[in-house]
């Protein structure tokens, strides 16, 4: 092979060699990167799934609540005529939207037991037998058969008499797993223990899948714990997912059968879509080194000669460590003046490389130091972040040991003082009074971490796209499009971005679910008489005039689903009115509706 191609190979197989180890190391990281970003996400979207079940669990709740007081159901519980109770009950469940329909006696017979809208015996016999003598309110989640149900029981009461309980319940189906996809941007898997009952994922996945979690599901479960939810891989050999359990009832301990979601993001879908651009690059660039290497050893190869030929082989002495090699070139002439030079520098790279073992060992001195300090500063922010869950979770546990504690009051003052029970319910207040001295004491230790919701300037335009950004594949799923019409440079607002981001998301939902078929939503933003205005518009079936005065109160909703329960407007309004703002509607049935929403304008001193 003639020298001038081994140049060539020598160059590119250092560059090839080069593009491959940092390919590998941006792979590498990216796949980090990838891995770290999902798990948060998993984590953020584990805390909204948890808060919108116990959400959803107390809207069945006060649902179920609500009909129990009906005069109707209490007059056919009294009747106890099946032939009237059946179908009175199955036109209420038609009018609800209820899956499941329980109602018994005082005895605990079961008088009507309807299944999506007829009656059934077997399965609903076999799981009732403990909630036939119910007195107390309470929401549960069952399975009948491969359905999964969110069920809320509440006893009937005619003053203080006990006339029967009443159990309502919501069969989960593809569309709220379709949901749950929507909005956490991730597979969906729903589970009993094991078992998989429903996916967002393609049958062959499911296939694997249930052969994973037939070995791994149980120990992943999810237990309550100050650490945050477990984040989990799961392998298969259609792609690498990152997955984290989310359970669908309230339990503070693992009691099987497990109800829950399983979350699963792809992570080699992600890193390929990420290296493509840098694949792209490394392509071109490997071109481009071809073509200037060629032109160089070309170049090269025609001013060879074999006086050079000794300098090569000086070289390669040099390459191998022998410093002391001297190259024997006729003196007195340029190439004899080049090996002078070359001796000089190679006793001056000898020092150098003595020098820099010395730096060297000062550098790998310096980055223990390094990494023992970064190593400091990672606990430093772990237990920061425990502080925080810790303050969070005392926080929220303060609310119903303060209504427990009501309650025990309340039954101290029912109860004479020299009745047995009344010792009990003393033992128990002073218990729950000492858990909330408990709960006080760790909220006051870690209050530093608690995020303090104090108003600042916030630019309406920014908060609008980023709620726009985040949502954008729900609306175009929706095959919905969006126009906007924005003010340049309009005044700033004293304001929370987050809550003023869900006023907008709940606007621009609402919006999406008026136009099942389609549409066009429209945002203006404007600045009149002092204050930012944002009007949000929608082409869908509009609202009856009937109901304009009552969408903003709390469970009142015109969609056919009961899931909604009418929350978001409520919720909607009050963070307007909490900033100081008001919120319109107008509405024609067929055409569509304006939502118009005005902040004050933040005076120039304030955001200064």
């Amino acid at each position: 092979m003639k020298f001038r191609n081994k140049i060539l190979l020598a160059i590119w197989s250092v560059v090839f060699g080069l593009l491959i180890i940092l390919y590998n190391f941006i792979s590498s990281w990216v796949h980090e990167q990838v891995e770290a970003r999902f798990t948060e996400d998993l984590r953020g979207m584990y805390s909204v799934l948890h808060q919108l079940n116990a959400l959803q669990a107390e809207q069945d709740l006060k649902a179920a609540q609500i009909l129990a007081e009906s005069p109707r159901l209490k007059s056919l519980l009294a009747s106890k005529e099946k032939k009237t109770a059946v179908p009175a009950s199955q036109e209420l469940i038609s009018n609800m939207g209820l899956n499941l329909f329980l109602l018994t006696d005082q005895q605990g017979n079961l008088i009507v037991q309807l299944l999506n809208g007829v009656e059934e015996h077997y399965s609903i016999n076999r799981l009732v037998t403990s909630h036939r003598f119910l007195q107390q309110s309470r929401t549960m989640i069952w399975n009948l058969g491969t359905d999964i149900y969110r069920c809320a029981a509440v006893p009937l009461m005619d003053g203080k008499t006990f006339l029967g309980t009443l159990t309502i319940g919501f069969r989960l189906t593809s569309s709220n797993l379709f949901d749950v996809q929507a909005m956490s941007k991730s597979e969906t898997v729903l589970m009993i223990d094991s078992t998989i009952v429903g996916s967002t994922l393609p049958w062959e996945f499911q296939m694997e899948l249930t052969t994973w979690a037939n070995e791994n599901a149980i120990q992943h479960v999810d237990i309550p714990s100050e650490a945050g939810p477990e984040v989990f891989p799961v392998s298969t050999s259609q792609d690498d997912y990152i997955g984290v359990f989310c359970r669908l009832d309230q339990r503070k301990q693992f009691v099987r059968p497990m109800y829950a979601y399983l979350l699963l993001k792809s992570v080699n879908k992600e890193v390929s879509a990420s290296l493509r651009p840098v694949m792209d690059t490394f392509i071109i660039l490997s071109v481009i080194v071809l073509l200037v290497t060629a032109v160089i050893g070309y170049l090269i190869s025609r001013s060879i000669t074999k006086p050079i030929a000794v300098l090569v082989r000086g070289t390669t002495e040099l390459a191998r460590g022998n410093y002391d090699y001297h190259i024997h070139v006729k003196q007195g002439d340029e190439l004899g003046f080049l090996s002078e030079r070359f001796e000089e520098m190679s006793k001056s790279l000898k020092e150098k490389i003595l020098l820099l073992g010395f730096q060297k060992t000062e550098l790998e001195t310096a980055l223990t130091k390094l990494k023992e300090a970064q190593d400091e500063l990672v606990k430093s922010e772990r237990l920061a972040a425990t502080g925080k869950i810790t303050a969070q979770l005392s926080h929220e546990i303060n609310n119903p040991i303060h209504n427990i504690l009501s309650c025990l009051q309340t039954a101290l003052r029912r109860t004479p003082k020299d009745s047995s029970e009344r010792e009990l319910i003393e033992v128990a207040f002073e218990e729950v009074e000492r858990l909330a001295k408990l709960t006080r004491q760790m909220l006051d230790i870690y209050r530093t971490s608690m995020v303090q919701e104090s108003r600042e300037p916030t630019c309406l335009n920014k908060v609008i796209q980023e709620v726009l950004a985040s949502s954008s594949s729900v609306l175009q799923h929706s095959n919905v499009s969006v126009e906007t019409s924005f003010t340049d440079d309009l005044p700033k607002i004293a304001g929370l971005p987050d809550k003023l981001k869900q006023v907008f998301l709940n606007l621009f939902i609402n919006a999406k679910d008026a136009m099942p078929n389609g549409g066009t939503l429209s945002i203006q933003t404007l600045k009149q008489d002092g204050f930012l205005v944002v009007n949000v518009s929608d082409t869908g079936t509009g609202i009856a005039q009937e109901h304009i005065n009552k969408i903003f109160d709390a469970f009142f909703t015109t969609k056919g689903k009961v899931s909604g329960v009418g929350l978001g407007l409520s919720v909607t309004y009050g963070i307007i009115q909490q900033h100081n703002g008001t919120i319109t509607v107008k509405s024609q049935l067929g055409k569509g509706t304006t939502f118009t929403v005005s902040f004050p304008i933040l005076n120039p001193e304030q955001i200064a």
